[in-house]
């Protein structure tokens, strides 16, 4: 008894064909992951540094460094709460960089008018926080 194969090679053919489509389908999805998981490797070094917590140099206070005024002085950066307080301390770097050594401890400390204060808390839009 004969048998014809003769539908063989266009069956080869198709899954060829299906083969090489998935292969390329695959190849295509792995190089799309690997470029999602880089923009997000990136995002998240954005985002961790947009999210860092920095001590302003006049005031103290502890906020998000991204929502503050950053400014260099002597190769070392500071961070102000506002624009204000950059220029007090540019004007006078000395007044805000005093620090008090005891034993191991190393304490930093500004000294503030009454009038500064004011006029940093206003800057803030914080002056109706003021019962001075």
């Amino acid at each position: 008894m004969k048998r014809n194969f003769a539908f063989l090679p266009s069956i080869f053919g198709l899954a060829l064909v299906a083969g090489l489509s998935f292969l390329h389908s695959s190849l295509k999805a792995e190089n799309q992951h690997h470029e999602h998981k880089h923009a997000q490797m990136h995002q998240h070094d954005e985002d961790a540094k947009s999210n860092k917590k920095v001590r302003c140099a006049v005031d103290g206070m502890m906020m998000k460094a991204s929502a503050m005024t950053e400014m260099s002085h002597d190769g070392k950066t500071y961070y102000f709460c506002n624009a204000k307080q950059a220029k007090m301390f540019m004007a006078h770097p000395d007044k805000y960089l005093k620090q008090i050594s005891l034993g191991p401890l190393t304490l930093n400390f500004n000294l503030v008018t009454i009038d500064e204060y004011k006029e940093m808390m206003q800057e803030m839009g914080m002056g109706g926080m003021i019962k001075i």
